[in-house]
């Protein structure tokens, strides 16, 4: 997870990222297994290349995925501030990453289901944007950004903010609202 290495990107490519998941794979088996290997998978991939890469990596026996990574695409700056902080080179994480990690984890989950774990990271800032993870396919949740603008309470917001999604829903617990948008 390195967008600032030049190539790294390419290993995603299937032929490159099978071989490379077949010796992480035989690694970890060799050393007795019990940390679960994911797959973090760039936002900048097409729809096709996350499909293929995902159908790939489950027969390879991966035991979940990340979506996404930083992106290193950028939004239109709306003033000379964000043109500022646009023009740097390297990942760009937090809310402009949002809608793109909200399609990967609805592609995954729809490729994947609920076979193996989805880990939603990608501009959850708040409840409603946590909620749309995991109604998106979500079964887990990272965040980063949020805490660095935000602080540490944010969490307890979002956390309140899921409990009261699941009661309005009438749910017993947050794992029946993964994947809840997706027909």
């Amino acid at each position: 997870s390195s967008p600032n290495t030049p190539g790294l990107r390419e290993l995603q490519d299937v032929d490159h990222l099978s071989s490379i998941l077949a010796e992480c794979k035989m690694m970890s088996d060799r050393k007795g297994g019990g940390k679960p290997l994911l797959l973090k998978l760039s936002p900048d991939y097409n729809d096709d290349g996350i499909i293929a890469s995902a159908q790939m990596a489950m027969r390879r026996g991966i035991d979940g995925f990340v979506a996404t990574n930083t992106t290193l695409h950028r939004p239109v700056p709306r003033n000379a501030t964000s043109r500022s902080v646009f023009a740097e080179s390297g990942g760009l994480s937090g809310r402009p990453l949002q809608a793109r990690s909200k399609e990967v984890i609805r592609l995954l989950y729809g490729e994947v289901g609920s076979s193996v774990p989805i880990v939603g990271v990608g501009g959850i800032d708040s409840a409603d944007t946590a909620w749309q993870a995991v109604t998106s396919g979500a079964s887990l949740l990272q965040l980063y950004s949020a805490l660095v603008f935000n602080g540490p309470s944010v969490i307890s917001g979002i956390v309140k903010g899921l409990k009261k999604r699941v009661k309005e829903n009438g749910f017993l617990g947050i794992e029946e609202a993964v994947g809840l948008d997706i027909p």
